[in-house]
């Protein structure tokens, strides 16, 4: 087979990876995972890089928890020590797994500046769970265990793709390290996909909430999750909407604005009261408008909508004055348009009023 010859003649600073890490913990790790570990190296050249949950979830498009799960993940497995301050992080170092990182120096550290957020709920912030599983472990149930590989092709029936390695983690990390039956783990799936919903980042999330909730069988599951999320009807209630479900449209919705975008429930219904305000009605549409920009503006808390709100008033008070004087004056409307006339015989008017009267 011909081989392939790699040279380099750049200039440009270099990150560099260890042998070991390329080949033996890259390829069990999240891909997620490893993106944002290799971007927090190459912060280490560029110091003047502001580094936040929110600025690492803006480069990668995704979630602060996303984050928040990568960083437990690093430190779980030794590469990173995190300093926290309540639950955000001030401070990373990066260590080497191979020695504690207690009795060594600090080679280098990122800091970590904290962004205004409202504390997450005590049951939510469960949610940051480190999903792994050694790649031994993996192998072994694979290769022993029928059952793992009846849930296994199961799971490949239903997502109708080839697991990849972060698939497979997670299931077997609910059948292994969360004891989740093999019935649990097949309705787990069949939920998900149901609900139109095939990543295993939503699986793991219903997955861990059910965990949490102490399901164990399918019964307490389906007797569970046919109530449906408490915050849907809060959302429903915000829009005006009370004695019905949520239809699957709807759910859509508020899955992304609360899976996705993040969004804490005040964030939320904020946004459904001024829907209902500005438009008269329960408009998804017209929430989603409004979400999606307090996304892009990285809006996180009622305050941050508040200085947004001003910002936009000051805004518009300012382009009123620049166009007062810049002599711009409003439209016309059909009292300005009406032309008085100079010519009437008043004397006239009177006696021909008098003369209707009688």
């Amino acid at each position: 087979m011909q081989s392939v010859r790699l040279s380099d003649s750049r200039s440009l600073t270099a990150t560099l990876l260890p042998d070991s890490f390329i080949e033996e913990v890259m390829p069990r790790a999240n891909g997620d995972f490893v993106k944002i570990y290799i971007y927090l190296l190459s912060t280490h050249h560029h110091p003047e890089r502001e580094l936040s949950l929110s600025s690492i979830a803006d480069v990668f498009s995704c979630t602060e928890k996303d984050v928040l799960r990568a960083l437990i993940y690093w430190s779980n497995e030794g590469y990173l020590s995190m300093e926290m301050e309540g639950d955000r992080p001030v401070s990373l170092t990066f260590c080497d797994p191979a020695r504690p990182s207690a009795n060594k120096k600090p080679e280098t550290t990122a800091a970590v500046s904290p962004t205004p957020e409202t504390t997450e709920a005590k049951g939510e912030a469960k949610e940051d769970v480190s999903i792994s599983l050694s790649a031994d472990r993996i192998r072994t149930l694979k290769a022993e265990n029928a059952e793992v590989q009846q849930i296994l092709y199961v799971a490949e029936s239903y997502l109708n793709r080839t697991l990849s390695r972060s698939d497979i983690t997670c299931i077997l990390y609910f059948y292994d390290t969360l004891h989740m039956s093999a019935d649990l783990l097949e309705y787990l799936i069949e939920y998900c996909v149901l609900h139109q919903k095939t990543s295993i980042h939503y699986i793991q999330k219903v997955g861990l909430e059910w965990h949490r909730a102490g399901y164990t069988t399918v019964k307490e599951a389906k007797e569970g999750s046919s109530s449906l999320r408490k915050e849907y009807f809060s959302i429903l209630k915000a829009f005006g909407i009370s004695n019905r479900r949520p239809i699957p449209a709807e759910i859509e919705y508020m899955d992304r604005w609360m899976n996705t975008y993040a969004f804490e429930l005040p964030i939320i219904t904020e946004a459904c009261k001024r829907t209902v305000t500005n438009t008269g009605g329960s408009s998804f549409a017209y929430a989603e408008g409004i979400l999606s920009n307090w996304k892009k503006q990285n809006v996180h808390t009622l305050r941050d909508i508040q200085q947004e709100d001003s910002r936009h008033q000051a805004e518009k008070k300012k382009k009123s004055f620049a166009d007062k004087e810049a002599g711009k004056q409003p439209a016309p409307n059909r009292f300005h348009n009406f032309h008085q006339r100079d010519d009437y015989d008043y004397d006239q008017l009177e006696k021909d009023l008098l003369n209707k009267q009688w």
